[in-house]
């Protein structure tokens, strides 16, 4: 997809074509389909951006711009300029994201990525993914939509598709993460707001998978 997207940059004017460059080479953007997807498959229309519009600039201090995909979809894409990117993927042009994706960076860490979809658009996820130096690692739903995240996976599986067992959800050191977590969440509270914001993320993943290994030993 990044060569999809450089190509289109060039057809811009020049100096955002230059700033989509820098925005597009730092962290591939995914296909819509999620990081389920095997393969990227660069003659899909989802994954065609057909024209760009913007850049624009909102009150928060966002530069922002709208991809109109091949297949009539639209791709938003925001940078602030301060190690954050979000992308939103308008899949039936209602104004509304099924799906989106965060992106920080901050000195010395990977990438971290966060890609979220919300099925009925209400503002409250239904699955979290999360991905390192563009490494998916595992997954959480809620599988019943009662508002409560009860399933998880692992990425070490082709598309995510074994569920992980009471057998090797090991509570003591899902525990330990979680407690690792909180401190370095804690500690980032004296970082800038990207730094502050990247260990919170980090934090919320092992806060949920800790509360589902829970769960599952108690089945």
């Amino acid at each position: 997809m990044k060569t999809v997207l450089l190509y289109f940059a060039g057809m811009l004017n020049r100096n955002t074509a230059f700033v989509l460059v820098l925005l597009f080479t730092s962290a591939p953007l995914l296909a819509q389909e999620g990081p389920e997807s095997l393969s990227y498959d660069p003659n899909d229309p989802s994954n065609i951006v057909r024209q760009w519009e913007g850049p624009w600039n909102n009150n928060e201090g966002w530069t922002y711009w709208k991809g109109t995909m091949a297949n009539n979809t639209a791709t938003w894409l925001f940078d602030n300029g301060q190690g954050e990117r979000r992308i939103g993927y308008d899949l039936n042009n209602d104004g509304f994201y099924e799906r989106w994706q965060e992106e920080l960076t901050i000195p010395g860490k990977p990438v971290l990525q966060v890609y979220h979809w919300d099925y009925n658009q209400d503002g409250t996820d239904n699955t979290i993914a999360w991905a390192e130096a563009g490494n998916w690692i595992e997954k959480v739903w809620d599988a019943n939509y009662d508002g409560i995240f009860d399933s998880w996976c692992s990425y070490t599986q082709p598309g995510c598709v074994q569920f992980v067992p009471a057998a090797a959800c090991d509570l003591a050191e899902q525990k330990r993460a979680f407690d690792d977590s909180y401190k370095a969440n804690m500690q980032a509270q004296s970082g800038n707001a990207t730094t502050r914001k990247y260990y919170y993320l980090l934090y919320q993943r092992e806060d949920l998978t800790f509360k589902i290994c829970k769960s599952i030993n108690m089945r």
